[in-house]
């Protein structure tokens, strides 16, 4: 009997989200904010770019359409670009114009050829004429679908899928905050592939729909990187300016330190023996003897004032990485010096005076170590995290821990993480100390693979909540047949709960039976949906209701705000005599630096479950209204509401 109480009291408590008022930014499934991106990172410079489409599209400026599966080339004619088709000229468009689909949809892309590959591109593509020379792609489509040629180019797909997660709200607040901008598709903002093809990124993308980072409610700067070494690095460290709180200096003990090192020759190439005023019989014939980081000093030097010449590396007699370190134990300071020769664009060589080859000396000292890494080449020296650094007679040998600056998150460490089991929140929470997580406009549900029903499975079976801090209470639930597993062997104790997970928990709670009319009354909840019949059962017994614009959201998690009236008005239907005080305000302030960020709807009832010490703050005295409650504090939460109405012993 005992659990039939608690099974009837969580039901009534489950049904409470659906009641609640619609907050502003729930109520309209506004469209995605649109992203420009610069198409360079697959394509470099080419004076002549040859795309297809597929699907119905169009030429803007006169509505030209083009058909489907054809070759068409745009060109450069002075300072015009034209489009041909095969050999037969189309038009000329002035220094841009665009190819646009008559609808926007998955089944209707670009595709653009590139010297590696063939990529397809959703949206729009504005031809434009770059640096007076080169035809440069800049592709429109909207955000959450540039996300999912994002992720996987950030993030191998394979990786747990928290970690996913929490990759695509880094990135997604890192485009929003540029949305305004034309950005790259390059390391230098985020790598994107176009078109996706991977669909674990895709639903990682999905299912954190519209959730983006604030900081002091402006959009926090979400770096991230491929690893941090143990130790994250601090803004500041890197690029100076105002210190972000929330990208701190400190220990990262999920970063698993990948380490790296280089063994870099001082002498590069031998002329000893060579005829040095006859250089064209032996240029040809002669490389340097670590050539892939001779050939990323000869990028920089041609981008710092060698342009126009061929150049080989001949020595690099001096190399020095100081001692001094900053806050993070990342270097600070290095010195390189370079000799090389040189041959000019029309073949003659840079000679000196009495007819030999001229040995030309660059020396760079007390560069800043970021400088010195860009030079010797990022994939080579990885990190500025150096641990060791010697110098002995021919060789510099030198090594350390990391892969990229080490600001924000690593992701390699959050894929630690979530391999130990950490949600998205747990990652982005360690990362990104003090941000909030929030739910923007557009945020509706997009269409996502059918989500499983919960599975109740006896406790001795979950293999993901040894240790966990909410152990003891997941299993008093799952005992009391309250809680279940979302797999066989797993709770899921960092997941969400849904609603359409709510509903079913209700009427099975309730002993309602299921009903399957021909035809739903929510536009997002399918018939083949395993939760259709709980929710149309819910909804015919006026339990649960939907979103003004027709939906019911059955896979959107629910916040803690929420959270907090659902648990208040069960304990008021059960005559739980409420905690009285004066004004919420008054106990929001007192115990919650970010109370003003709590919907004044919910302000009183959250006021009410946090003095019934059901719900509580989060670390560094935050409540984080609008963050999701893991199906963990879900649990944690009901069991102690269970405690204060008297169904469960404490």
């Amino acid at each position: 009997m005992k659990r039939a109480v608690a099974s009837l009291f969580l039901a009534v408590i489950l049904v409470l989200p659906f009641l609640l008022p619609v907050k502003a930014e729930a109520t309209v499934a506004a469209s995605d904010p649109q992203i420009a991106v610069r198409l360079s990172n697959f394509l470099g410079n080419r004076e002549a770019v040859t795309f297809a489409v597929v699907g119905d599209y169009v030429i803007s400026s006169d509505n030209l359409p083009l058909e489907q599966n054809v070759r068409f080339t745009v060109r450069r004619e002075n300072s015009e670009l034209v489009l041909f088709r095969g050999s037969e000229r189309l038009g000329s468009y002035g220094n841009s114009f665009t190819v646009r689909p008559l609808s926007y949809n998955t089944n209707s892309f670009i595709t653009i050829e590139s010297p590696t590959a063939i990529l397809d591109y959703l949206g729009e593509i504005t031809f434009t004429i770059e640096s007076g020379q080169f035809i440069r792609p800049i592709n429109r489509l909207p955000l959450e679908d540039y996300l999912k040629g994002v992720v996987p180019r950030e993030m191998p797909a394979s990786w747990p899928i928290e970690a996913l997660k929490a990759q695509a709200v880094a990135a997604r607040t890192f485009a929003l905050r540029r949305v305004n901008q034309v950005i790259g598709d390059t390391q230098q903002f985020q790598v994107y592939g176009g078109f996706p093809r991977e669909s674990r990124t895709s639903l990682a993308v999905e299912e954190t729909r519209g959730q983006v980072l604030f900081f002091n409610n402006a959009l926090a700067e979400t770096l991230y990187s491929s690893s941090n070494g143990g130790f994250t690095e601090s803004n500041i460290n890197v690029w100076g300016g105002a210190q972000l709180t929330y990208l701190p200096s400190q220990t990262d003990p999920f970063d698993p330190q990948n380490g790296w090192a280089v063994t870099l020759h001082r002498q590069q190439i031998d002329l000893a023996g060579r005829e040095l005023t006859n250089p064209a019989s032996w240029w040809s014939s002669v490389n340097e003897r670590d050539l892939v980081i001779a050939n990323n000093l000869r990028l920089w030097l041609a981008r710092n004032g060698f342009t126009g010449l061929e150049l080989k590396i001949v020595a690099i007699p001096d190399l020095q990485i100081s001692e001094e370190r900053n806050s993070s134990g990342r270097r600070v300071l290095g010195s390189i010096a370079l000799e090389f020769i040189s041959r000019q664009a029309d073949g003659t060589f840079v000679m000196n005076e009495n007819g030999s080859l001229r040995i030309t000396r660059s020396e760079h000292s007390n560069l800043p170590i970021a400088t010195l890494r860009a030079m010797l080449g990022t994939m080579q020296m990885r990190s500025v995290l150096v641990d060791s650094f010697t110098a002995n007679g021919a060789v510099y040998s030198f090594a350390g821990r990391g892969f990229g600056h080490g600001v924000g998150m690593s992701q390699h460490g959050a894929r630690v993480m979530a391999e130990r089991g950490a949600g998205f929140r747990e990652i982005l929470n360690f990362y990104y100390p003090g941000t909030v997580l929030t739910n923007q406009a557009w945020a509706a549900p997009a269409p996502s693979p059918p989500e499983q029903p919960p599975v109740l499975t006896p406790i001795s079976s979950f293999n993901d909540i040894q240790g966990h801090w909410a152990e003891s209470e997941i299993m008093a639930m799952t005992e009391l047949g309250i809680a279940g597993g979302v797999t066989q062997d797993g709770f899921g104790p960092n997941g969400l709960v849904t609603r359409a997970q709510f509903a079913a928990f209700l009427i099975r709670s309730l002993r309602i039976a299921e009903v399957n009319p021909a035809a739903g009354r929510f536009s997002d909840v399918s018939r083949t949906a395993w939760y259709y019949g709980a929710v149309e059962a819910a909804l015919a017994a006026q339990l649960v209701g939907g979103y003004p614009d027709g939906s019911f959201r059955p896979n959107q998690p629910i916040t803690r705000d929420e959270i907090a009236v659902m648990v208040v008005r069960a304990l008021n239907l059960q005559a739980v005599t409420p905690v009285s005080f004066t004004s919420p305000e008054v106990v929001l302030a007192s115990r919650f630096k970010d109370w003003q960020t709590i919907a004044v709807w919910a302000r009183g009832a959250v006021a009410q479950a946090v003095e019934a010490n059901i719900v509580r703050g989060r670390e560094g005295n935050l409540f984080a209204p609008q963050e999701n409650a893991s199906r963990a504090e879900a649990v944690v939460m009901l069991k102690r509401m269970l405690n204060s109405s008297g169904r469960l012993s404490q």
